[in-house]
């Protein structure tokens, strides 16, 4: 008899619960819900079925998955705008650098009366007039590319 019972009892923990819902307007015409039936409510149909494990975890994987992607997607992407961040950088001082030796240049060709070249064997070979002019005004534009603006 105890068994009877014992299993009449798990059976019952195990069906789905039923659950009746009611809808009615108030004196105020405020929509109301509730579990117990009153006058004037209307049985509210609930479609139920019993929750499914396998769905459940394929749903969670499809989801721990997505997140996983989305993860890795972000960590490429900022790992590029911080490679993109860090070449920036780097382009910005090369040019600091370049427009600083371009004004140390064009200050030199500018205060000098003569502008030599060294040659390999150690003497100098002094630049011509036409030669001296053109070597200032590559130094200004060399200024006007990497400083952006004149000399």
């Amino acid at each position: 008899m105890f068994k009877a019972l014992t299993v009449l009892a798990l059976l019952g923990i195990s069906l789905p619960a039923v659950a009746e819902i009611y809808q009615w307007v108030d004196a105020n015409g405020n929509v109301q819900y509730s579990d117990r039936p009153r006058e004037g409510a209307t049985l509210v149909p609930i479609a139920s079925r019993p929750t499914d494990p396998a769905q459940v975890r394929e749903r969670e994987l499809k989801r721990w998955e997505s997140n996983v992607q989305a993860e890795r997607q972000e960590a490429a992407a900022d790992a590029e705008r911080t490679a993109r961040a860090e070449a920036d950088e780097d382009l910005e001082a090369q040019r600091k650098e370049n427009c600083s030796k371009a004004r140390r240049r064009y200050a030199q060709y500018s205060q000098a009366h003569r502008i030599y070249q060294d040659l390999p064997n150690g003497e100098r070979r002094y630049l011509s007039d036409e030669e001296t002019t053109e070597a200032r005004e590559g130094a200004a534009a060399a200024v006007e590319e990497w400083c952006e603006g004149s000399p």
